[in-house]
This record gives structure tokens, sequence and C-alpha cells, in this order.
């Protein structure tokens, strides 16, 4: 454990030992990712007392009406953002409690943070693109910056967004930095203050922000990455492609449908694309990292053989959409392709669509294909009813040119 952590431990434990016959209520507050969940473990341990009730998951005290008659002693963990909608409740339903306290659990210095990464992996520590500072001293983080090695502009985006939920919507560098203190025991990097300034605008919890989701994506890869399979980041390469997604979000009045063809694909990377796809998959598959559903999603691989495998969802037109694709792919001049002549090539299509009124599974679906597909060096032709654009990426340049316009449908 962490320095910070073995300290709570301690705290928390004295607390409990000196509760005599009060009714005791112990917070242990701390954002997401610091380690709560390891303390508790910890105490939990060291606890031999029936009287006292370590609360795992809060969502239980919702539930669970055994506590409110309960003369236990407990210890629950809590983020910032959740305290106050705690506190009401337990005044409200659980006036039993005489004493409550508060134990903060805060971020590594970067001293201990090096430590900490040293002793998870020093191999893979040398390695990185990124300075572990970006972590923000939170355990969560660190081991992230370790096990995806993104580079400084990415783990720049996980930190903002990891930290932004308990920041203030709209504060000067000084009120952000005083929350960090108050959070994290410690100021924030300099980065992560201006990205979180030039995104400002756009507020968390409410789907106007691709990026705001990405605290969500790591966790779904860190899931798939401990069942076996390690999908690749969800971050864009091509520097219009957010700004497109987040324009997509932010309420366009366009045809919720995204039509993605890839002409191109290793024997390699069309064995990927078909893990990273697998709608039934033991792992997350790349939709679910990205928010997405299979619903109203259809994907059609051609792969290096010949063969057709189609992933079927409302999508009755997918073999003429497909062969029309490649159809007009013949005449296209942009250079998209990557890969080296001689290769058996493989290639595929996905049309994504909802009701007119909802835009989020054709959106969190084409996050999900295009960063793939940028993260592999994979060029594609996009329709993007939403946008009511064509565009291409081309994968030498990182960047998306647009080519056509679409229609209203």
């Amino acid at each position: 454990m962490t320095p910070q952590q073995n300290n709570a431990v301690e705290r928390v434990m004295d607390i409990l030992r000196g509760a005599g016959q009060e009714h005791l209520l112990v917070f242990l507050q701390g954002v997401s990712g610091v380690g709560k969940s390891t303390i508790l473990g910890q105490i939990e341990e060291l606890v031999d007392n029936q009287d006292i009730i370590v609360v795992k998951d809060i969502r239980s005290i919702t539930w669970q009406e055994k506590y409110a008659d309960s003369s236990s002693h407990l210890v629950i963990p809590v983020t910032p953002f959740e305290l106050g909608r705690l506190q009401q409740m337990i005044s409200e339903h659980y006036t039993k409690w005489n004493r409550v306290e508060t134990v903060w659990l805060r971020a590594m210095s970067i001293t201990e943070t090096l430590q900490f990464a040293r002793c998870y992996s020093l191999e893979r520590t040398s390695e990185l693109r990124a300075d572990l500072e970006l972590s923000l001293g939170i355990p969560l983080l660190a081991k992230q910056m370790i096990d995806f090695n993104p580079t400084k502009d990415q783990a720049i985006i996980m930190a903002a967004e990891h930290i932004r939920p308990y920041m203030s919507i709209v504060s000067s560098t000084a009120v952000v930095q005083a929350e960090a203190m108050q959070y994290l025991g410690r100021e924030l990097p300099s980065e992560v203050v201006d990205y979180l300034a030039s995104t400002a605008a756009y507020r968390p919890l409410i789907n106007n922000h691709l990026y705001h989701l990405i605290p969500h994506a790591l966790e779904q890869i860190e899931e798939a990455r401990q069942k076996g399979f390690m999908h690749v980041l969800p971050f864009f390469l091509a520097p219009e492609s957010k700004e497109m997604y987040n324009e997509m979000l932010g309420g366009r009045d366009g045809y919720p449908m995204v039509h993605i063809y890839i002409p191109e694909m290793s024997e390699k990377d069309c064995e990927d694309f078909q893990y990273a796809f697998e709608e039934r998959a033991r792992y997350p598959n790349r939709p679910t990292v990205c928010n997405g559903s299979y619903r109203k999603l259809g994907i059609l691989v051609h792969d290096a053989d010949g063969r057709t495998h189609i992933n079927e969802s409302e999508c009755g037109q997918i073999r003429e959409d497909f062969a029309r694709f490649r159809e007009d792919f013949r005449c296209f001049q942009t250079p998209l392709r990557r890969t080296k002549g001689g290769q058996r090539l493989a290639s595929a299509f996905i049309d994504t669509h909802q009701h007119r009124e909802i835009r989020t599974g054709p959106t969190f679906n084409g996050w999900a294909v295009e960063s793939w597909c940028q993260q592999k060096g994979i060029g594609y032709i996009v329709e993007n009813y939403l946008l009511c654009k064509k565009y291409a990426y081309l994968p030498g340049d990182q960047h998306i040119v647009v080519f056509g316009e679409l229609r209203q449908i």
C-alpha cells in the first residue's frame, strides 16, 4: 500500500478503537482510483468486532434497511462528489449515529508515485512516453499510464477527465488548484489545468463532449486486459475527429446514421478487428468500451480468403452498401493504402444507425470504429449522415479529408 493508504488505515482504526458507546459513522473520502477499496479490504482484515461494518459499496446503504436499525459502527467509502448526497440521506434516515468522522485519502507525491510505479512494473516504467506526474499521484491513473503507455497528450486528457467531476464547472486557475489541494493534497500540472480550461464550456455528465467518457473506456479496456484481450486506446489521432464527434453529440439535426468502409486490412488487422468487435466476447468488446451497443449495428467483414462474415442487426442493405463502397473505392484517388504490395487483404463495412431523435448509438459506435482504425494506422471512408459529410482518414498524414456533402434524409 502507499504511505497515504497506510496512514488512512491507522487513522480509521484509531477512531474505531476510541468509539466507546457512541454510534460512529466514518467516511473514508477520496477521489476515484485513489485506493479506498484497498484500504477497506485492509480494515476488514484488522477488524474482528461484529459491531463494526465495513461498507464496500455505498449503493448498499440506499437499499439495505438493516443499517437503519443497526447499532454497529459504519465505515463508508465516498468521493467528494457523493458526500453531500450521502450526508443528507443519513441525516434523514439514519439518525442513530451521533458521531461522524471523515478520513481523507489523498494522492501520492511525485516521489511516492515513482516508487509506486517501480514496484508495480519497473521494466515498463522505464519505457513510458508520458511523465508520471500526469497520473496526479492517483494509483489507478499511474497503473493505467504504465499498462497502456499513452502519449503525453493522451495522458493529459486521461488526467483531466478523471479529475473533472470534482472540479468547479467554470473556475479560475487559482480555484482549480485550491480544489486540487483539497481533494488530492497537491496541485495539478499546468498542462492539465490548461486542458480543463480549454474544455470548460463542456459540462461533465452531459453527453456533449466525447472524451468525458475516457475514464469509463479505460475501465472497460482494463477489464478486457485482465481477461486476456488488449484493446487499442480510444483516442483519435486526427485532430478533426474529436471536434466532429463532439458536434455529433451536441445536437446536430442530421439523420443518426454512419457508414464506415475499411477498404484494406492485413490478415492480422482483420483478425484483430473481428476479436475487438465480437458481439459475444467474454471480455468488453470495442462498442462496449466506447459506450456503444449492437442495437442497429451491422458489421460485414470480407476476409483475406474471400469469405464474408456478417453480424446483422436491422441492417438489411449491408451487402449492397458494401458493394457500392467497394466499387466507389476503385475510383478513389486519396492515398489510403498503408499495406505492402503482395499482401492478402481483407476489408470491412460498418452500418450504425438509430431513430432520428437518438444520436448516441451511431456516435459511440462510430467512435469505436474510427479510433480503432486510427490507432492501427488503417485508412477508411465514411458517410456521416449526422454531419451530412463524406470524408476519409489518411493514415500517412493522420488527418481527415472531407470530399463530399450528403443530403439530409
